[in-house]
């Protein structure tokens, strides 16, 4: 295993200046791959529902609303997207109004989506993803998670404390849609680190770590699919340290990883001189520039609106809470990789509870098979989850060489399921960490899949990198 220290290093330094985003509310299909297999002050607040925006694009068949909710006693920011109908062009008069309609959809053929959003991310370069959809008739939520975006920034200080980890966010998600999505048919998707939040959402996996939440998972019985945009390795990267074997060279990069913990993220006296002095809009633009190299015109793509997403909130909002955040994020417990997860949930290797004599602990997949109606999709093999994958081969911070890469391509190739539950497609473009903002063609990609959920499998895998000809896509044709 090769382990990018350069890359490592790109990603800190965009992620320092990009935590703490803050929506900005714009707008602006290839052959399918197939496989078998603001700030809120620092009061806390009481009320369920804070409308913040309303927001009606003249250039967009779309409208768009933004509202913050109550999650753990913290207001967390989300936007509901629906598509502008003919039938119905009058605008919300407001979030509730708006929240009401998703659930009178019920009857439409189309599933809800909801976007999750990376590390240091928010709602705000989901912005292409957002038309394109709402353009081909889905409604969309997206969600920006606890500790990010314009969500409230809590910490372990904070009452209640809070402890930063993918479950956590996978509760989130689970929460927000039992609340606002009344349907029986939910797609994911995820970005990088929001890639492996979908996962816990998806399978239940965080009900586990947050027994108290009383409520068991509402999302299981009613996830229809799963798409990942570069999937991440785990809440950082220490999750790397798993995929290599024991002995000397794991032992080094242990400790590597030991030391530059030490010295940057447990390092708050530095966090903040780097928050306070080193984060500002034109090292941003120059990073996310670097990220966005395959764009047919980077400068363009990397436009103000996007810089002030990402360098507002860290120049304007409370220092101690942004190194909070950063620094737990980096330090506390990766959870479980995309691997893992596959093995708990979708390896085919679940048992009944008759089966295994009422022992728990005998088969990791039990809990999800006797708490979750989920199980029952999972176990009947016929009907598989199905999660399409779009990947940037010109990734810097998850490459496509990766283990998770590596992983999913080996899926997306396979001959066979091998008894897995999971029915994987994958599309390998020109493209970095963020493709579906920086080449937004490949959204076409998500729609199609969407389309074709329920429709005969087509071609198992495809790399678009390199055949431009075959696809309707430009890519490889424009990026050097």
């Amino acid at each position: 295993m090769r382990v990018h220290a350069n890359n490592y290093l790109l990603h800190v330094i965009v992620l320092l200046g990009a935590l703490l985003t803050y929506p900005v509310s714009s707008f602006s299909s290839s052959t399918l791959v197939r496989l078998h297999h603001n700030q809120q002050s620092d009061r806390r607040v009481s009320q369920k529902i804070y409308v913040t925006k309303s927001y009606d694009s003249a250039s967009s068949s779309s409208s768009q609303k933004g509202f913050f909710w109550e999650f753990q006693g913290y207001p967390c920011y989300a936007e509901v997207v629906q598509p502008f109908s003919s039938t119905n062009n009058s605008p919300w008069n407001s979030v509730l109004s708006a929240l009401s309609t998703t659930s009178n959809f019920a009857t439409s053929s189309k599933p809800t989506v909801i976007l999750v959003h990376g590390f240091g991310c928010s709602t705000v370069y989901w912005r292409e993803t957002k038309r394109y959809l709402s353009e081909a008739g889905y409604t969309i939520h997206a969600l920006d998670l606890l500790g990010q975006g314009r969500s409230f920034k809590a910490g372990r200080s904070s009452s209640p404390p809070i402890e930063y980890s993918i479950n956590l966010w996978g509760q989130m998600v689970d929460e927000y849609a039992r609340r606002y999505i009344k349907r029986d048919d939910v797609v994911l998707v995820g970005n990088s680190l929001g890639s492996l939040v979908t996962l816990a959402a998806a399978t239940g996996d965080w009900y586990d770590a947050f027994p108290e939440a009383g409520e068991k998972p509402y999302l299981p019985s009613k996830v229809q699919g799963l798409c990942f945009y570069n999937c991440g390795v785990g809440l950082n990267t220490r999750n790397v340290l798993k995929t290599v074997p024991e002995g000397f060279v794991r032992t080094i990069l242990s400790l590597l990883f030991d030391l530059f913990d030490t010295l940057i993220f447990a390092n708050k006296p530095l966090l903040t001189y780097l928050v306070d002095n080193q984060i500002t809009k034109d090292a941003l633009r120059n990073a996310l520039t670097a990220l966005y190299a395959c764009a047919d015109n980077p400068a363009s793509r990397v436009n103000d609106e996007l810089v002030d997403s990402f360098a507002d909130p860290v120049i304007n909002d409370d220092t101690e809470k942004v190194v909070e955040v950063i620094s737990q994020i980096y330090l506390n417990d990766a959870g479980k990789t995309p691997m893992e997860f596959h093995e708990m949930y979708f390896s085919g290797k679940a048992t009944s509870k008759e089966e295994t004599n009422d022992d728990m602990s005998s088969s990791p997949f039990l809990p999800l098979t006797t708490n979750f109606s989920m199980g029952k999709r999972l176990t009947r093999s016929t009907q598989p989850l199905p999660i399409h994958l779009i990947w940037g081969d010109r990734d810097s911070v998850t490459p496509l060489t990766g283990d998770v890469g590596k992983f999913y391509t080996q899926l997306a190739t396979s001959d066979t399921t091998s008894g897995d539950l999971v029915d994987v497609s994958m599309q390998v473009i020109r493209a970095g960490h963020i493709p579906f903002d920086e080449r937004p063609e490949c959204n076409e990609g998500l729609i199609e899949w969407l389309e074709q959920l329920q429709q005969p499998e087509k071609a198992k895998y495809q790399d678009q990198t390199t055949t431009p000809s075959s696809s309707r896509w430009p890519f490889g044709a424009t990026a050097q």
